[in-house]
């Protein structure tokens, strides 16, 4: 069964449900990166061709750096997007994936939570970026190294909304849930 009844008649979310919220928040992210690296790629190519060209390079090969140039862009552009995607969550409790199916992240024991609880439920959820944006921004490259174990943790405890609390690893930490909205 996919939910848990509480106490206080909320009804907990499970694996299956979060799941399909990641999902639809994987193909919202999709898009947007497509289009910006369509963008990306259009504008890239044509300026390395420019640039190519009054460098004294053939047209083809000014056009294949213009394309590698855009596509690390996309990539670079494809990042960025999904950190910023995932800051909607640390501030409301819901990405629009979580909106569409109805529910949203409250504090354990179903009570409406704060901007403050969404920020240490994200930061725990996401320790490997975290980590990640401490060692750039430090030089601690170690720290980094830190992050990918951790980070790697909280992946497999995203599997502990399997249980019968209904709660990820995050979750439990953050002493939050995900319920219906």
């Amino acid at each position: 069964m996919e939910v848990i009844s509480q106490s206080n008649n909320m009804e907990r979310i499970g694996f299956g449900m979060r799941f399909g919220a990641v999902l639809i928040d994987g193909i919202i992210i999709s898009a947007i990166a497509f289009i910006l690296g369509m963008i990306g790629l259009a504008g890239g190519s044509m300026l390395g061709a420019a640039a190519g060209a009054a460098a004294g390079q053939t047209a083809d090969s000014a056009l294949g750096g213009g394309i590698a140039g855009a596509i690390m862009g996309f990539i670079a552009g494809a990042t960025i997007a999904a950190f910023l995607y995932s800051l909607l969550e640390a501030f409301t409790g819901y990405t629009l994936g979580k909106l569409m199916l109805g529910i949203r992240v409250k504090n354990e024991d179903g009570t409406e939570g704060n901007t403050g609880l969404y920020l240490k439920r994200w930061a725990i959820k996401n320790i490997g970026t975290v980590c990640n944006i401490a060692a750039m921004v430090t030089g601690v490259g170690f720290i980094s190294s830190i992050g990918g174990l951790l980070g790697f943790v909280m992946f497999i405890g995203c599997f502990f909304a399997l249980g019968d609390k209904r709660q990820a690893l995050h979750d439990t930490i953050a002493k939050t849930a995900v319920f219906r909205k």
